[in-house]
């Protein structure tokens, strides 16, 4: 499975901003959605890119073991927070 340590610069060379409660819970809401489509869709590929991505982002906060600088911390969470939902890999993949 694909893995992104969130060092390294995603979107173009964009830098990404860290985004506010209310875009988390838009974002959140979102995925739940995508995820229950993939599943009445019976779309396992799909359902398993979106349980990665949850997965690297519950792992971005442990990352580092409490060694990486707090704004080094912050990149990787909010790199692979924004990567929730998206779906470039399982569009590689087709």
């Amino acid at each position: 499975m694909w893995y992104d340590d969130g060092l390294s610069i995603i979107n173009g060379g964009i830098s990404m901003k860290h985004p506010t409660n209310k875009e988390k819970i838009k974002r959140y809401e979102d995925l739940f959605h995508a995820i229950n489509l993939a599943i009445v869709g019976c779309n396992n590929d799909l359902i398993n890119i979106y349980i990665g991505q949850i997965d690297s982002w519950s792992y971005a906060h442990r990352i580092g073991n409490g060694q990486l600088s707090e704004s080094k911390q912050k990149r990787i969470i909010t790199n692979a927070f924004y990567r929730l939902g998206e779906t470039d890999t399982y569009d590689e993949h087709e």
